[in-house]
């Protein structure tokens, strides 16, 4: 299941993210199984407004080629390849010891629902 997830540190480390960093085998291709169904739903999602403003892009460890069993000219190729399936927003020092910094933490985790919510959906 896709989860949030808050991590605090200084120099410049610390984020907000979610999604799945470390997927079971079952996970990943109930993932990819969605993806090459209908790639257009989860692409609605990540190329949302806010999505993008918050996150930009998915993020996570890829695979260098096509996953075996999907065709190597597939559309959504690239969201395939992810071995992990990632929303992350980092944040500056500054930004956390802000006095707004927990209002950026829940505007954060408001834009990543809709994410959550399909990663939800199709590992259910």
């Amino acid at each position: 299941m896709g989860s949030y997830y808050i991590f605090l540190q200084p120099h410049g480390q610390s984020l907000v993210g979610g999604g799945l960093y470390d997927p079971t085998s079952q996970q990943l291709n109930s993932f990819r199984q969605a993806i090459d169904r209908d790639p257009a739903a989860f692409r609605q999602i990540v190329r949302a407004r806010d999505f993008v403003q918050f996150f930009g892009t998915v993020e996570g460890a890829r695979l260098k080629t096509t996953p075996k069993g999907y065709d190597r000219y597939h559309p959504a190729n690239d969201l395939l390849q992810l071995k992990q399936v990632l929303a992350l927003r980092r944040f500056q020092d500054e930004e956390v010891l802000a006095p707004d910094f927990a209002n950026r933490v829940v505007a954060t985790c408001w834009a990543m629902r809709p994410f959550l919510r399909y990663l939800d959906v199709v590992l259910a």
